[in-house]
Order: structure tokens, then C-alpha cells, then sequence
């Protein structure tokens, strides 16, 4: 087989090995996902100079909405920590919330948002 017929065939299979190291490099994101979740404030923290804030919440119920995956009903009776955007910190100033929390990234990391129901935070 001449040079030139091997460099043919290799190129191919160069690419396509960029290709899919290209497509890992970017990582495979968390399905959309909600939930209903009702739970207790523990920690309050403003971070990047209150453009977002971290909470400790204590999850007392997780409940499916809008037909949505439910990920965080693993977490009932557990502390987790979620981030929120810093205009909306005051929807989160009872000891007790009703917010919504999904579950964001890839297979590199993940994290928790949350944010308030549509009726309870205006």
C-alpha cells in the first residue's frame, strides 16, 4: 500500500478522534429537572458581591411539578446547599420556604438552584 493511500485512511480516523475528544471536553448536561421543595433556612451566605447567595436548607419534602424529574427527593431529612441569584434573596428570608430546586451542570459537577414559586415571591 503506497504512503499516500495510509494518510487517506488515517486522516479520517484523526478527526473523528478530535471530534469526540472535543464533544467530552464539553461534558453532557443534567436532563431539565424540578422540584417543589419545602424547607428550612439553616444559613444564609451573599457571595460575588451579592450578585448570587448560597443557603443551607434543611429539605422537609421534595414533591414532583409539572410533570418534571424529581431529583431532590433523595435528599428529604439532608442539609444541601443552593444557589440563588441575589435579586431574589429576599423570597428567602423566612425560616420556612416553598421553592422551586433543579439540579444543574454535567458529569464534571453538579449543583443545586433554586428559585421562588411563581406565587410566593413577587
Amino acid at each position: 500500500m503506497s504512503d499516500r493511500r495510509v494518510l487517506i485512511l488515517v486522516k479520517p480516523i484523526f478527526v473523528l478522534l478530535i471530534i469526540g475528544i472535543t464533544q467530552m471536553a464539553a461534558g453532557v448536561s443534567i436532563i431539565p429537572n424540578t422540584s417543589e421543595v419545602h424547607a428550612i433556612v439553616k444559613q444564609r451566605s451573599i457571595v460575588d458581591g451579592e450578585k448570587t447567595a448560597r443557603l443551607t436548607l434543611y429539605v422537609l419534602s421534595a414533591n414532583d411539578y409539572n410533570g418534571m424529574p424529581n431529583f431532590m427527593k433523595e435528599n428529604v431529612g439532608k442539609n444541601v446547599t443552593v444557589v440563588v441569584s441575589g435579586d431574589i434573596i429576599h423570597c428567602f428570608e423566612h425560616d420556612e420556604v416553598n421553592i422551586l430546586v433543579s439540579v444543574v451542570g454535567d458529569e464534571r459537577g453538579q449543583f443545586y438552584i433554586a428559585k421562588p414559586k411563581p406565587t410566593e415571591c413577587r
